[in-house]
């Protein structure tokens, strides 16, 4: 009995002491360190023109910086204040050419872009005449059609009607001629058609020079070209309007005259030598029959440059017949030019 408790004694002994053994080397307890948040970018990309700094701070105070690689491109419209409805030059119309030159600005890091938009005036159009250093407004105008003054193998192709403005102070008569004290500018047009079409209206001397093959010559002056029109003989003539018909789809201007009067009908002004080797015509009709009209490129006989710009209504006057309803379509006012041959 005596060996039997010994031997348990022995065997219960060392599960004591391992029972009871030291924690010493036990494992240690480490602490995370938390995540640093960081705020957005600061300033925003919104007007820069140039490289800048950003910067932001995280939560634990730590402060990052960059450097935004600001690049351009731009690009340039045209239009007109009365496109854009506002009046960039405070001059109380909307009558002028704008320039619209639009500057994009592209950040780098993915910012994306903005824009600036900026406008030049072009041309500053006032509803005037200018001849040299002097202007004089335009009031109002009028169209007079004279009929058809051309004909192509058997089909009406050109008109002849007459634009007309002047200033306050003139104002036409029931037949359209204009009496009063002012200044009054006519032109007279070769449209393909019984009324005004919008465009360009090329001048003799421009046509026959970029159409030289029919003619086979060039001409240095309106004048010369007219003297030489005057001299064909009918054969040549004949056999130049047919040349002409085959190739010619444009409008023309013929003629230009302008005149300010006082004492009711006197001039002090005449323009009958009027050079419109260089001039440009052009015409543009609203859907609400609104007229835009800019001539520029005339010179007086004293070598003044004349120019007008219109916007406005015009009246309208058929002069074909004598007296209306009467079917006589022959012109009530004969005029001294046609749309080549002065005779």
């Amino acid at each position: 009995m005596r060996l039997i408790n010994k031997s348990l004694i022995f065997l219960i002994f060392p599960l004591i002491n391992l029972g009871c053994s030291s924690d010493d080397g036990g494992e240690e307890m480490v602490t995370p360190t938390p995540q640093e948040n960081f705020g957005n970018w600061s300033p925003d990309f919104t007007n820069q023109t140039s490289d800048f700094t950003q910067t932001r701070t995280g939560s634990q105070g730590t402060e990052q910086t960059r450097t935004i690689n600001v690049t351009s491109s731009s690009n340039t419209t045209s239009s007109t204040e009365e496109i854009l409805e506002e009046d960039i030059n405070e001059d109380g119309d909307l009558f002028e050419d704008i320039e619209v030159i639009t500057i994009t600005y592209t950040g780098s890091e993915n910012l994306g872009n903005h824009q600036i938009i900026s406008h030049e005036v072009l041309v500053d159009n006032d509803m005037e005449l200018k001849v040299g250093n002097d202007t004089w407004s335009l009031s109002n105008g009028h169209i007079m059609y004279y009929g058809n003054d051309f004909v192509c193998s058997g089909e009406e192709r050109y008109h002849n009607l007459d634009l007309v403005l002047y200033s306050e102070g003139k104002s036409p008569d029931t037949d359209g001629y204009t009496t009063g004290d002012g200044v009054e500018i006519s032109l007279y047009l070769y449209p393909s058609e019984s009324e005004i079409v919008p465009g360009n209206y090329m001048n003799y001397l421009e046509f026959w020079n970029s159409n030289s093959t029919i003619l086979n010559s060039t001409f240095d002056s309106y004048n010369e070209l007219i003297e030489f029109l005057g001299d064909l003989d009918d054969e040549s003539e004949e056999g130049f309007v047919q040349k002409f018909c085959e190739i010619s789809e444009t409008s023309y201007l013929s003629y230009v005259e302008w005149g300010e009067y006082e004492n009711n009908g006197n001039t002090t002004s005449d323009g009958d030598e009027l050079d419109i080797s260089n001039s440009n015509l052009t015409i543009e009709i609203s859907d609400s029959n609104v007229y835009t009209i800019k001539f520029e490129g005339c010179f007086t006989k004293t070598n003044l440059p004349l120019s007008f710009y219109y916007k406005g209504y015009l009246g309208y006057y058929d002069k074909t017949y004598t007296e209306p309803g009467s079917g006589n379509k022959s012109s009530s006012e004969p005029k001294n030019t046609s749309l080549f041959f002065n005779k």
